[in-house]
């Protein structure tokens, strides 16, 4: 999104810098951006803003990288750090336009938000990037980045990569045949995976702690994907996956929901989760999320479903 870190700014100071300023400390943003252009900076820079959690080394380093470009120092006042936070956010965003997982990032970041989504900070800057997001998801539901070499071995095991028997086939036939089988793939896979969910359903109306499983049933959905996209109807699933149960309409601390997640077993892999993926981070027990302030966060068991649903799907598209 094309936004200037002068209208940012202008929204958290009294006096404007004069324009000489607002490059140069345009400038340093640019530099910022260059050097943290990853995934997990990205992450915790968002998560800096929107816990208004600020970490001391941002603005150490802004004003550092100023003092190296134009050799003066210069002091930043607290209240311009979301300004700058979210310009380079945009930035970084900017950069990966065409990779979704940056946005889907942020996107998970946002759930420190959940029941006061009004304190988001420059709303139209983010909204513009959950679109960009739910684009890239759509599209890639559509064409698959699975070869099609990858689909034949999928459907028939025996079928070895590298092997020369689609060579006969024309470029276009091969179109036709790897979206049909996309198709009777995603169709299939969609009626076994609903199937388990029925099944295991009924088991759940016997147990008093629906969040931990339903926290194992989507663990278990994302983990059994023949490939990454190949859900196009997440709502639905997660409307199946929750719409029965008797907490569907109440809302608890996402830290009383951390209690009742049982991760200690076998089938439960979470190595080391990525800096957006705050849920599994919590479960975790990370340390770096101590300071993070979640009193006023809660989830309904829909929307805590929604927020793990897309944190697995992040670490199985980053791992």
């Amino acid at each position: 999104m094309e936004i200037t870190l002068n209208t940012l700014l202008n929204t958290c100071i009294i006096v404007p810098y004069d324009n000489d300023t607002i490059d140069s400390l345009t400038k340093i943003c640019n530099i910022y951006i260059d050097r943290h252009d990853d995934v997990d900076d990205l992450s915790n820079l968002s998560i800096c803003l929107f816990s208004k959690k600020w970490n001391e080394e941002f603005h150490k380093e802004l004003e550092s990288i100023y003092l190296e470009s134009y050799e003066t120092e210069i002091k930043l006042p607290k209240c311009t750090l979301k300004a700058f936070a979210t310009y380079i956010i945009n930035g970084i965003l900017d950069n990966h336009e065409d990779d979704g997982i940056y946005a889907l990032s942020v996107m998970n970041c946002m759930m420190l938000l959940n029941g006061h989504l009004n304190d988001t900070p420059y709303p139209d800057v983010f909204m513009t990037h959950m679109n960009t997001f739910q684009n890239y998801f759509k599209e890639n539901c559509e064409l698959d980045e699975e070869n099609i070499e990858k689909i034949f071995s999928t459907v028939f095991p025996s079928f070895k990569e590298g092997n020369d028997e689609l060579e006969d086939i024309s470029t276009e036939d091969l179109t036709e045949v790897n979206r049909n089988l996309r198709s009777l793939l995603r169709d299939a896979w969609y009626y076994r995976t609903l199937q388990y969910v029925h099944k295991e359903r009924k088991q759940a109306k016997e147990t008093t702690n629906l969040y931990n499983w339903v926290f194992h049933t989507i663990y278990h959905v994302i983990e059994n994907m023949p490939w990454l996209f190949i859900n196009n109807n997440v709502r639905h699933l997660i409307m199946e996956i929750t719409s029965d149960t008797k907490e569907k309409d109440e809302f608890l601390l996402v830290k009383e929901i951390i209690e009742l997640i049982d991760i200690d077993t076998d089938n439960i892999i979470l190595d080391s989760p990525h800096q957006s993926s705050i849920l599994l981070r919590l479960l975790k027990h990370d340390s770096a999320l101590e300071g993070v302030n979640f009193n006023k966060t809660t989830l309904s068991i829909k929307q805590f479903a929604t927020y793990l649903y897309f944190e697995l799907l992040l670490e199985k598209a980053m791992n």
